[in-house]
């Protein structure tokens, strides 16, 4: 409306804080058996297992997987060259899934793309293989999973921040909500006995209620002190 030269300024629109969704490891286990029970194409067979556990295990967005050469493979880790945001970013990798990549690509020349599938393929691939193995994930998903996983664990969130490539730690923060572990913790509570509070802490409660509610001795004493 600015652009068009009729700016309102009185507007304001409350966007929802809806939470990423949650990908369970059994979800990703059940798409995995369905590349591994191909009836079809099973020279590709390695090749869609490696692609799975490569999302699931970095991040990395569908064009980033697209794009990924044999160049951009290092001893331990991924070079994403201009992801979003055309920012490049190094994303380390655990020994096993760097060296399942290395033996994968070890005949590939340098510029060669390690999945040979365009950005739209490997959408559709996941699409394909979730609706088949009954799971509703995608390659977001996988991205998502990637992010609360590393909460799971307690890295630290800026860490995260850097190995998603987000611009904002908002954008970061919003999967600590799914795995904070204080949440399960005061659920888990419920199910023993109450914790017994010292008699200490039972006098500050007390006189922190009396001082907000305005009432009791302690209230009564603190204003006439104020007042003097």
């Amino acid at each position: 409306m600015k652009w068009y030269g009729d700016p309102i300024s009185d507007l304001k629109i409350k966007i929802p804080k809806s939470l990423p969704p949650y990908t369970e490891d059994s979800q990703v286990e059940l798409l995995r058996a369905q590349v591994r029970n191909k009836k079809s194409h099973k020279s590709k067979i390695e090749r869609d297992l490696l692609l799975i556990d490569v999302a699931e295990k970095t991040g990395m967005r569908r064009a980033d997987l697209a794009n990924l050469s044999k160049s951009d493979l290092h001893e331990d880790f991924i070079i994403v060259r201009e992801g979003k945001g055309k920012k490049d970013r190094v994303i380390p990798l655990a020994k096993p899934l760097a060296d399942r990549l290395h033996t994968f690509t070890k005949n590939m020349v340098p510029h060669e793309k390690v999945f040979k599938l365009t950005t739209a393929s490997i959408g559709n691939k996941f699409e394909i293989l979730a609706k088949k193995a009954g799971v509703d994930i995608n390659t977001h998903s996988m991205r998502h999973k990637f992010a609360t996983d590393l909460f799971e664990h307690h890295v630290n969130p800026r860490v995260i921040q850097e190995l998603m490539g987000h611009e904002n730690l908002n954008t970061t923060q919003q999967y600590a909500s799914i795995s904070d572990q204080s949440l399960r913790d005061a659920i888990n509570s419920l199910d023993g006995p109450p914790t017994a509070k010292s008699s200490q802490t039972i006098e500050n409660s007390a006189f922190e209620t009396s001082l907000v509610l305005g009432v009791g001795p302690d209230a009564k004493s603190l204003n006439a002190q104020l007042h003097f």
